[in-house]
């Protein structure tokens, strides 16, 4: 991926017109089956910063957190530890917009769902990973 075309992405971003956000998660579609690692992992960032948009107050985002958490599931499995991290955050509307990232990245988010509720020490963490791990394995029930 281009300089240019990384600036262009970072812009649409954090814009703050839905067209604009849409336009950039476009562009990161179409970058990611030729992008590096470590250019995957910046633009993993930019995407999930999304998550803390608050729909209450900006409702018109509603369409791109939703397409932003489909394509956080398209980066692959190396996004699941990341976005385990982020859900000690505190910030309920990331943490819930996570479960919604987890449930589309499917089989592959469970174990370590598991696995960190396990580890985890925070009651209110635990809580909402094992209803993230619950809603994992009823998703894949035939």
């Amino acid at each position: 991926m281009t300089a240019e075309t990384y600036e262009k992405i970072k812009t649409l971003v954090n814009s703050s017109d839905s067209e604009e956000i849409h336009q950039g998660l476009v562009l990161i579609r179409e970058e990611l089956p030729n992008i590096t690692e470590e250019s995957a992992q910046s633009l993993f960032e930019m995407v999930s910063a999304l998550f803390y948009i608050d729909l209450l107050d900006h409702p018109e985002h509603a369409f791109v957190l939703d397409e932003a958490v489909s394509l956080v599931a398209d980066f692959g499995e190396f996004v699941v530890p990341i976005l385990l991290n982020k859900l000690d955050a505190g910030d309920m509307k990331a943490q819930l917009t996570i479960g919604h990232a987890f449930g589309r990245i499917g089989e592959a988010a469970i174990e370590p769902l598991l696995e960190s509720y396990l580890c985890e020490e925070s009651e209110e963490c635990r809580i909402f990973l094992s209803l993230n791990s619950l809603n994992q394995e009823r998703m894949l029930m035939p």
